[in-house]
């Protein structure tokens, strides 16, 4: 069995428990619950790098650098990565199981309410 250890989950999904303070401080990013099911894409001394497959953004700026009207903006749905501080993790959890490999369908948020039962 493979050792644990940060590193060891970049590009895994994993459950994270947050405190309380996460979901008030990063409601604004799709985080509305303390428990989640994520991808962690990068891991620092500092905290978590959690993939967002569909962070939603509004663009002052179109592609080609020129200015875009306010009747024109749109949200939009980009691939984003959300840094999350040590000090707001509680708890990680790191499934043993192959069947995660194959799930890389990407979740509208990054995470979800975690209930009593999890269906995998």
């Amino acid at each position: 069995m493979e050792r644990v250890s940060y590193e060891n989950l970049i590009g895994k999904k994993v459950f994270l428990k947050l405190i309380d303070a996460a979901v008030d401080d990063f409601r604004t990013w799709d985080i509305e619950t303390k428990g989640l099911l994520v991808c962690i894409s990068g891991v620092e001394s500092e905290g978590l790098w959690l993939r967002h497959p569909n962070f939603k953004i509004t663009f002052k700026v179109a592609e080609d650098g020129g200015q875009i009207p306010e009747d024109q903006k749109k949200q939009e749905k980009k691939e984003a990565d959300i840094f999350i501080p040590w000090r707001y993790v509680k708890g990680i959890a790191n499934i043993h199981d192959d069947r995660f490999k194959y799930d890389n369908k990407p979740e509208k948020k990054i995470g979800f309410t975690i209930s009593e039962e999890i269906e995998i």
